[in-house]
């Protein structure tokens, strides 16, 4: 890209949360703080653990789900993106200046 493009400025993203969004847009930090990371403010609810349940529709009776991570359940954020191991690469590619 550089070679084709050398006056366009590019930025690589080497390491942080990867967020559940839906179109590029946070909808968990809005709805429950009011925060949006799209304006510089995020919460990071995606980070925190939470317990799900399901409602029987027949009853009202409400189950909670299990868990399946011992660590808890955390399906609202992504592994964090960590691409430190590839350091010398992207120092090479010219995609930024140090």
């Amino acid at each position: 890209i550089k070679k084709a493009l050398p006056n366009l400025e590019l930025e690589i993203f080497v390491h942080g949360s990867m967020c559940f969004a839906f179109s590029g847009r946070c909808l968990i930090s809005a709805l429950q703080k009011g925060r949006v990371p799209n304006r510089g403010s995020c919460a990071n609810d995606c980070r925190f653990d939470y317990e799900y349940y399901v409602k029987n529709p027949d009853n009202g009776v409400m189950m909670r789900l299990v868990e399946e991570e011992s660590v808890g359940t955390h399906i609202f954020n992504a592994k964090d993106l960590n691409l430190s191991s590839h350091i010398a690469e992207i120092l090479s590619s010219n995609a930024i200046s140090a």
